[in-house]
């Protein structure tokens, strides 16, 4: 009420002056005071919501909100047995649900319900899981303990389809089995175990793709290639190989730095692709 009786001599000196400015400048002060007008009646109406108690009820029920979404919560992690039971559907379009809080140190089933084993959805990759598999009709059961607190990432073979497992601390007392670890992140790649090893890095952006595109090797001599990824890789591009000097492919996860490392015997040169075969980059071997 006080605001609105000191803002009013104000308003009132606007009114009167529409009738005497005329012109070019009356339509541009005009626009000044409707600004001002408008921006008077915000703040009104904000300080009016503060005045009620609105504000802090909004306020609450986010919070509430919030601890309803609690990491240490998951509805899709049944424990049973002393085992956690993920269940998952994987779909044409991806898996459903697609990310999973589960607790550190305790065992975990996770049971997949494939509907589409032709999509590439059925094609699961988890590196830190060592899980590379072609999903069959109906129920597939992985098992593994994490044993880090942490993210544990899965995908389609290609990349395009994606989910995690958020591994948070236990506050049980355990004694967990050492078979599984959280992402390798790029501050924990491991040193090359021949330190005479030619190591070749690139970094991976959804904007450049890999960076630099073009490396040479000595041939009969062991290389590294590291690639760190600053995005999450997208569609076929998610996922990365070299097909004539490698077996394997990996995905490229926003934070972490994909290893590879090989021998090359003969000269020539090696197309980096996507795991469906998408050239991307060269390494030429001398």
């Amino acid at each position: 009420g006080a605001f609105a009786l000191g803002t009013a001599p104000g308003l009132l000196g606007i009114g009167g002056l529409t009738s005497a400015i005329k012109g070019i400048f009356a339509r541009r002060f005009f626009k000044f005071a409707g600004i001002v007008v408008v921006s008077l009646a915000i703040f009104n109406i904000s300080n009016g919501l503060n005045l009620t108690g609105l504000t802090a009820k909004f306020s609450s029920s986010s919070a509430k909100n919030e601890s309803k979404a609690s990491p240490k919560s998951d509805p899709n992690v049944v424990e049973a047995n002393g085992k956690q039971i993920v269940r998952m559907t994987q779909k044409s379009n991806g898996y459903s649900p697609n990310t999973f809080t589960i607790k550190q140190g305790v065992p975990v089933k996770w049971v997949i319900n494939s509907t589409d084993p032709n999509s590439c959805a059925a094609s699961l990759y988890a590196k830190e899981l060592n899980v590379r598999s072609y999903l069959k009709y109906g129920e597939n059961v992985f098992e593994f303990t994490p044993t880090e607190v942490g993210r544990i990432n899965f995908s389609c073979s290609m990349g395009m389809y994606r989910g995690y497992f958020e591994v948070v601390e236990n506050n049980a007392t355990l004694s967990p089995s050492p078979t599984v670890s959280a992402a390798t992140t790029a501050s924990a790649t491991p040193p090359p175990t021949d330190p005479n090893a030619q190591v070749i890095k690139a970094t991976y952006s959804q904007k450049g793709d890999i960076q630099p595109k073009r490396f040479a090797v000595k041939a009969n001599q062991p290389v590294r290639f590291e690639i760190l990824a600053e995005d999450d890789g997208r569609g076929c591009m998610g996922s990365i190989t070299i097909p004539d000097l490698i077996e394997e492919y990996d995905i490229l996860e926003k934070g972490r730095t994909t290893v590879f490392d090989f021998t090359p015997t003969k000269p020539g040169n090696y197309l980096i692709t996507c795991s469906m075969g998408s050239p991307r980059g060269t390494i030429t071997v001398q």
